[in-house]
């Protein structure tokens, strides 16, 4: 008698579950991926996350270059794979240009990134290095450090081993570190040493200053101080400028104060015309 009971209250609990409407059970939230036609532009820093923009379907993802983002169920992405073959104006803080595909990694406070070729072999990307370790703090970025095959650090193709980041007022300020632990430049063509960030309502640089040892906005060896960047509401970085320490436009070391970028349909940057500092045109080049 016992067991016949046991056996039909069995019965009727699973009635119960089966009965039960797909909106009362707990949602199971799976791992998406996301197809774009380009990334967003930034000359600034590796403290800004890779985005993509121009999203489009898989269906019209087959007939164009493209991106695909892929995400973890917790919105983090897990890879990135590149069937973009070629990009114009390449850019190591942008492109991912000569690897095929990037797998992200997460610790309790890292972001780990390491590329690959299409074989599975691991390759360097546009920094030149291999592996690359995004440290937070309080769900901050605080640092960045680049790493070879072996774990050892490295030096990337501007001679930076590791960025470090921190808050000053309204600026993000960075600094840049060799192998040495000796303060580097943003890059070897662009002497700028300490900076500090400022990013638009969209989390998108904004300017980006050179500032001297008592965080001050100083002017830089050739007489800029600063360069700033206009983005479209597609987030297209359609134009950057370029001021000294009294926010004055003066002329970059190329020649020019102000770049217009220019795009085609599928979001990519097809010409720039630059301008002197007294808005006059000097030249259009064509990528």
């Amino acid at each position: 008698m016992k067991k016949t009971l046991r056996i039909l209250v069995g019965i009727y609990m699973l009635s119960l579950c089966v009965s039960c409407s797909k909106d009362e059970q707990p949602a199971i939230k799976l791992g998406y991926k996301k197809y774009y036609g380009n990334l967003v532009g930034n000359h600034v820093s590796p403290y800004f996350p890779i985005r993509g923009n121009h999203e489009m379907d898989s269906t019209t993802a087959k007939t164009l270059p493209h991106y695909i983002f892929i995400y973890d169920a917790n919105d983090r992405l897990t890879s990135i794979i590149n069937n973009h073959p070629r990009v114009n104006n390449e850019h190591p803080l942008i492109h991912l240009s000569r690897i095929d595909s990037v797998a992200f990694s997460y610790s309790l406070n890292t972001e780990t990134r390491i590329f690959y070729n299409k074989k599975g072999d691991r390759v360097r990307n546009l920094k030149q290095v291999y592996k690359e370790i995004y440290t937070y703090e309080n769900n901050k970025l605080k640092q960045l450090e680049f790493k070879d095959v072996e774990d050892n650090a490295m030096q990337s193709n501007w001679n930076i081993a590791k960025y470090v980041w921190f808050k000053k007022d309204s600026l993000t300020i960075e600094k840049r570190y060799n192998l040495k632990n000796d303060l580097v430049s943003l890059s070897p063509y662009f002497n700028f040493g300490i900076t500090g960030i400022t990013c638009n309502e969209k989390g998108l640089p904004k300017a980006h200053y050179n500032l001297d040892t008592n965080y001050i906005i100083s002017n830089s060896s050739f007489g800029v101080a600063s360069y700033k960047d206009t983005y479209d509401s597609q987030d297209h970085h359609i134009k950057y400028a370029y001021y000294n320490n009294l926010d004055k436009p003066v002329n970059n070391p190329w020649g020019y104060s102000i770049g217009i970028l220019n795009y085609d349909s599928n979001g990519e940057v097809i010409s720039l015309d630059a301008y002197d500092y007294n808005n006059n045109f000097i030249f259009h080049e064509v990528f």
